[in-house]
């Protein structure tokens, strides 16, 4: 999907010299925005003013959002009271509202929508609920399956995002500042000129109501950020969650009780029909349910309760769906072994599919993971070329799975990791750890670098798939280049020596 990184100015800024340059250059600075993204996609058919909404198509975090999850809501009670999912029927409103005004806009359009919405998880209280502002576009395909959306964008643009904003009759980010910086400040220091400029800007009341988030500005043509401090401070964001939490031991049962009333509510449901009409028969099962059976909680009202009830059975409505019923194997696989395999295979017994999320950590020790993730891939796809792979920077569940094509049911973890992964699914019960025994043999990643390093065939093979044992010479010469160069040079007289070219040549693409 869409999205865009912004760097903060520290990372970028890191001597005198960069700061007197971009304190003296011409700055553009515009308001960063703190909401949810939305993904809105212009389908690739002609467009129909008499197909409303379904010239496009809306989703947050890859779901489907459609006009059929809100039939029965009322939009005044969504404004003043909602923290939740109900809140997207706004957007869905304004764009009906609107189409007549969108039939330019181009097939196979993404658009990256900041909503300001109001939610636990935002920090900024801004008095002007609901905008929605454009951040960037990009040409684009995508697919739809099982109310996932999955895209494949091209080149983020931001050019054109004027036009398209007034044909939505959305926001644009709104420009707090256009000159050269240094003109208006005191500080002789580029250091202390460069804090004073920040606390300057950061103190420009939001275009929205309240205290500004942060701005986005260039230097040497790349965007970066300057951000309130308080913008990741957990004490700022646990203050804000706990106007709408009780207590751990009232939240759990709270949940506890969601989750009943959820699996009563997909119990019967039929999922051989058309999606918009299995939504509408979720929403209609869920308002069927009396408000005197909702679970009370202490710091929400019965519209959020009612989007706990109905997200929750939503969710699980989808991991019921033919086809979705997958697991999530992750971990460094530094390099695949027969212990991987194994796992992988029993996954696809069990399950519809398994996806294998390869952790690159940043800052990896290069001894305990010295092979690139093409190589991993490669190896892995070759033993099973119908897996989702991909490659995460963290062992974060719920960020990898927002990442991935398949939806996910369950985690499969070796001893050693479950109860971990169990408590970041406690509020989400539908999902399960499958926990998986390691063989007594000792089969691991580890021996097999160790066999590399000693030189040790044998032990390679030991702990490898036997798919995978045309691999010693590649994994060999990465963990010993020095060896490659002096193989060559030895064998330059020889047919063989060709062969090591080649072997030289793979490795340096990945």
């Amino acid at each position: 999907m869409l999205d865009i990184s912004i760097t903060n100015i520290d990372k970028v800024l890191k001597t005198e010299e960069q700061i007197e340059n971009f304190l003296n250059s011409v700055s553009f600075l515009e308001e960063k925005t703190d909401g949810v993204k939305l993904t809105v996609i212009r389908k690739d058919a002609d467009f129909d003013l008499t197909k409303g909404l379904d010239n496009f198509i809306f989703a947050y975090k890859n779901n489907l959002i459609i006009i059929e999850e809100f039939i029965w809501l009322n939009r005044e009670t969504i404004k003043k009271e909602s923290i939740g999912i109900s809140q997207f029927a706004l957007v869905l409103d304004h764009f009906r509202k609107n189409m007549e005004n969108l039939s330019e806009i181009p097939k196979n359009t993404e658009f990256l929508i900041e909503f300001l919405m109001n939610k636990p998880t935002i920090t900024r209280d801004y008095y002007k609920k609901h905008a929605m502002v454009l951040i960037g576009y990009a040409p684009t395909s995508y697919r739809i399956n099982n109310m996932r959306v999955y895209s494949k964008p091209e080149k983020f643009q931001t050019e054109n995002n004027y036009l398209y904003a007034k044909q939505m009759q959305i926001d644009v980010p709104k420009i707090l500042y256009n000159g050269v910086p240094r003109e208006m400040l005191t500080s002789k220091s580029p250091v202390k000129a460069l804090q004073e400029f920040k606390e300057y800007i950061l103190n420009i009341p939001s275009a929205y109501g309240g205290k500004i988030e942060g701005v986005v500005t260039q230097y040497s043509n790349q965007p970066f950020k300057i951000l309130q401090m308080d913008q990741h401070d957990p004490l700022v964001r646990m203050e804000k969650k706990l106007r709408y939490k009780m207590s751990d031991e009232d939240e759990t049962l709270y949940f506890e009780q969601i989750h009943e009333i959820s699996n009563d509510v997909v119990a019967d449901l039929k999922y051989d029909n058309e999606y918009k009409k299995i939504i509408s028969n979720l929403n209609r099962k869920v308002f069927e349910i009396h408000t005197i059976d909702y679970p009370k909680h202490l710091k929400k009202s019965e519209l959020n309760v009612r989007d706990d009830i109905f997200l929750t059975s939503k969710m699980k409505l989808m991991r019921l769906l033919p086809g979705n019923d997958n697991a999530l194997f992750l971990g460094r696989i530094q390099p695949p072994t027969k212990m991987h395999v194994k796992i992988i295979e029993d996954g696809l017994k069990i399950f519809d599919n398994v996806v294998v999320a390869i952790v690159k950590g940043k800052k990896s020790d290069k001894d305990k993971n010295p092979f690139p993730f093409e190589l991993q891939k490669k190896m892995l796809l070759e033993k099973f070329p119908n897996i989702e792979i991909i490659q995460v920077g963290t062992g974060n569940i719920f960020g990898i799975i927002s990442k991935v094509e398949h939806n996910i049911n369950s985690i499969l973890a070796g001893s050693d990791r479950s109860n971990g992964y169990a408590r970041q699914l406690y509020k989400n019960p539908g999902m399960s750890v499958q926990e998986i025994t390691r063989e007594d043999n000792g089969v691991s990643s580890t021996k097999v670098r160790q066999s590399i390093l000693t030189h040790n065939y044998e032990a390679f093979k030991n702990n490898m798939d036997e798919t995978h044992h045309k691999y010693w010479e590649t994994l060999y010469f990465i963990i010993h280049p020095d060896e490659l160069e002096k193989k060559i040079k030895e064998l330059q007289k020889f047919e063989s020596f060709e062969k090591y070219l080649i072997i030289k040549e793979k490795l340096n693409k990945f």
